[in-house]
């Protein structure tokens, strides 16, 4: 009899280079994803694939027994990464890092398509051009939300691939562990964001949202030191708004305090593929205020308050009435809350990833979470049924969600991509 050890094993390799940056949300995301991957491998989940995973020398062996760390070199930025693959699976779009062997197949994950509206309109082809390149190298492509889905395929050529999408994970944040701010005064409710401070993610808006909710103190956390931080910071001191607080970086202890305690989440962000804090919020049974921009209200789902508008009376009179039927009835709407974070679980996550390294690899996935036998076939996936063969694409729980009208910038249609 062949025991499991004596089979043939499917060989994967991670890219985590992204565990450079822990300040930004790819950060976050890669170092979950390493964490969770890690534990599954050790509980045995996939004795039948070996897996490495290549990171920061700073997180070399720091994802469990089973996975294997690979660090990154200088030399990774120009020189491919040596080893044969079965699967190289690209956590972020943006990797510089490629593999030396030619018959790994790549999964590439693709997060959003942002730069199409942050960036002028020759270096967003540019890197449209860049990333339709990865995705011609690619056997399959994933996408964190169905709005990024429908992002790629409108501006894409993706020739016939499939697009699966499999949503980020968000760890409960409501019994974690906490730390209460020392810059925060006791006895005001307070309203809470915290964010990467960039343009994109809108928070000039709240400055003039708390001038007209004087009565509560606004904590807007984030690195205060970029161009858009320090921007901020004028203007609070400038315009003399004392019920805002810019308390700059905080600690996951701190900002799962700020999650558990506050009244409410604020986020008007313009360009999201996911929206991660919004998740990590209503895993607290809060209620969330955002826009409806991109991929927010697919992720904030029946839970949110949404902002029509970004004028400061509209934004007050949703503020107002939102946290007024929230107190109505505050444990229907937790728990609405927390149903809808309750979709956005790592375990799934890397479970359904697992799966799809196994058809990559050719390998049998198992039939407890599938019923049916997948195999790979000439670089594209096909789900074998014995009536009949059609291209593999998993349902997604969003396949509902109608894609979002593009705001600035077509695919480009260059004799590359025409091809």
């Amino acid at each position: 009899m062949i025991g499991p050890s004596m089979l043939r094993k499917g060989k994967v390799l991670v890219d985590l280079g992204k565990l450079r940056n822990l300040e930004v949300g790819l950060g976050e995301v890669s170092r979950r994803f390493g964490e969770e991957l890690g534990r599954q491998l050790d509980a045995g989940a996939a004795a039948d694939l070996a897996v490495d995973l290549l990171v920061p020398p700073a997180f070399h062996r720091r994802f469990g027994r089973e996975a294997r760390t690979r660090k990154i070199r200088a030399h990774h930025r120009l020189l491919p990464v040596g080893g044969e693959y079965d699967v190289w699976h690209e956590l972020h779009q943006d990797s510089s890092l490629r593999p030396a062997s030619r018959r790994s197949r790549l999964l590439l994950t693709i997060h959003d398509l942002n730069f199409l509206y942050e960036k002028e309109s020759a270096k967003a082809r540019c890197l449209l051009q860049r990333l339709q390149r990865k995705v011609d190298r690619s056997t399959v492509v994933t996408a964190i939300s169905q709005f990024t889905a429908n992002e790629v395929r409108a501006h894409l050529h993706l020739k016939g691939r499939p697009v699966e999408v499999i949503p980020n994970g968000v760890p409960d944040v409501s019994a974690a562990p906490a730390l209460r701010p020392a810059f925060l005064p006791e006895g005001r409710p307070f309203l809470f964001t915290v964010c990467h401070l960039t343009a994109k993610k809108n928070v000039h808006v709240l400055l003039d949202l708390a001038k007209l909710a004087s009565d509560r103190l606004f904590v807007l956390a984030g690195d205060r030191e970029t161009p858009y931080g320090r921007m901020l910071a004028r203007r609070i001191e400038d315009e003399r708004i004392p019920n805002v607080l810019l308390p700059g970086k905080v600690s996951d202890e701190e900002k799962n305090w700020l999650h558990q305690s506050a009244e409410g989440f604020l986020f008007p962000s313009l360009y999201e593929g996911f929206g991660l804090p919004v998740v990590e919020a209503m895993s607290c049974g809060k209620p969330v205020f955002t826009s409806r921009a991109t991929a927010l209200p697919e992720i904030a789902g029946d839970g949110g308050f949404f902002f029509e508008t970004f004028e400061p009376a509209g934004m007050e009179k949703t503020l107002r009435e939102g946290l007024d039927a929230f107190r109505a009835d505050p444990v229907g709407y937790a728990e609405r809350a927390r149903r809808n974070a309750s979709r956005f679980r790592w375990d799934a996550t890397v479970r359904r990833y697992l799966d799809l390294y196994r058809r990559l690899a050719g390998l049998p996935v198992p039939t407890a979470r599938t019923g049916e036998a997948i195999v790979v076939k000439s670089r594209m996936l096909q789900l074998c049924r014995s009536d009949r063969s059609v291209p593999y694409c998993s349902p997604s729980p969003f396949s509902s969600v109608r894609p979002c009208r593009p705001l600035r910038l077509q695919a480009p249609t260059s004799r590359r991509n025409a091809r």
